[in-house]
């Protein structure tokens, strides 16, 4: 599967988050799963005039690529396991 990030160019640890309104950064970043939903992004942060972003930008297009699988049990721990079963 393809993934989409906006990353930075002046900073390239630093990848775009928030809203088209509200744009901030992190190192994590927002991940965007279908190409449409991406211009959708681009399309709201231009009607938003925050044009002055957008040259400072690269997509970063990543594969995801399934490992493995874990139990529920694997991934949550022993107290709420136990706690889920007894409600």
């Amino acid at each position: 599967m393809i993934v989409y990030k906006i990353r930075r160019k002046s900073d390239p640890t630093q990848y775009v988050k928030g809203t088209p309104y509200y744009l901030s950064y992190d190192g994590t970043g927002r991940t965007f799963e279908k190409l449409g939903r991406l211009r959708a992004f681009i399309t709201g942060v231009l009607d938003n005039h925050n044009r002055e972003y957008i040259p400072d930008w690269d997509i970063v297009e990543l594969e995801v690529v399934e490992r493995g699988t874990k139990g529920v049990h694997e991934v949550i721990t022993h107290e709420k396991l136990l706690e889920l079963l007894k409600g």
